[in-house]
């Protein structure tokens, strides 16, 4: 798990700086400069990978990164340790502490206000476990001033797995969450709920061997949603009445060694042209173009009509 892909992030200003950043497993936190063609590793102050007690690390880029070189990293250090939050300005340079007053450090998210740019609003989410009462659940903490103090927004106890849009609603900030798309995956498996009207939800199962759905990754301004999984990707052009699957020689024998742990898309391109990032589990990125990519509609079932499947291939989660 040492060098799994984990995540991608793709820069807001992707076109003009060709940045990503990708999350490795044991803590390694990798930027590229040249679109996915080299990495160096970011050190710059930020905690050491351990092979004992190993990171976490999940970063994210400013929305404003164009014009501030702002990126934003939060983690945890084994199951127990917060890492606090830290901030580059400098694209990954150089890291400086943020988490003076943070009193939940053990973050695994951040949502960024729509007019960060002017307002410097951000949150974390960190999960909690309270050892004298012996309660757990999920906090929110907001900051209006880039991250340089926190107060707590919401907290959901009761040993509750809250989500960061969970965490939103109870803080009265479901503006922090505006861009999410009509499209998630419900659980563990292979379904997809998807809203055509936005509000009225309706499920489908994606045809897949085994394995399980990770991901969806889309924005309002973009006409195409992209589901990833295990051993696939899938995207939709209609909001979810129907589909495509990747067809491609590689995704046939994959293991769980070998199998996809991250995909991320670019803006678009000076040539209006994108790039979908893909990880996978031994540390390869593929950087593809989808309008060269190879799509076949694919039949979906509903549950009703879906026929019992036997038990799926299991895997623990990395990420939490």
């Amino acid at each position: 798990d040492d060098y799994t892909i984990q995540a991608i992030r793709v820069s807001p200003d992707f076109p003009h700086d060709n940045t990503l950043l990708v999350e490795q497993g044991g803590g390694g936190l990798l930027r590229s400069t040249d679109g996915g063609a080299t990495f160096e590793r970011l050190h710059g102050g930020l905690p050491e990978p351990s092979t004992i007690y190993p990171y976490t690390f999940y970063a994210f880029f400013s929305p404003d990164y164009a014009a501030d070189r702002s990126i934003y990293v939060t983690g945890h250090q084994a199951e127990t340790l917060g890492a606090g939050v830290w901030r580059s300005q400098d694209g990954g340079n150089t890291f400086a502490a943020l988490w003076g007053d943070l009193i939940y450090r053990r973050g695994q998210d951040f949502v960024f206000s729509p007019y960060f740019a002017v307002d410097q609003t951000l949150a974390v989410r960190a999960p909690f476990y309270d050892i004298a009462d012996g309660q757990s659940g999920g906090a929110l903490q907001l900051s209006s001033n880039g991250g340089i103090s926190w107060t707590v927004a919401s907290i959901i106890g009761d040993n509750a797995s809250p989500t960061t849009a969970e965490l939103l609603a109870a803080a009265g900030l479901p503006r922090l969450d505006e861009t999410g798309p009509a499209i998630h995956i419900p659980g563990y498996g292979q379904q997809v709920a998807y809203a055509l009207d936005g509000s009225t939800w309706q499920t489908v199962t994606l045809p897949m061997a085994d394995g399980a759905l990770l991901g969806v990754i889309g924005a309002p301004e973009r006409a195409t949603s992209y589901v990833y999984g295990t051993n696939g990707i899938w995207r939709t052009a209609d909001g979810g009445a129907t589909w495509q699957g990747w067809d491609d020689p590689r995704l046939a024998d994959m293991t769980y060694e070998t199998d996809i742990d991250a995909v991320a898309i670019s803006p678009a391109l000076l040539d209006s042209s994108r790039r979908l990032f893909v990880g996978t589990a031994d540390a390869q990125l593929w950087v593809l173009d989808p309008a060269q990519m190879s799509w076949a509609t694919v039949a979906t079932t509903t549950p009703a009509q879906a026929a019992p499947q036997a038990a799926l291939r299991l895997r623990p989660s990395t990420r939490t």
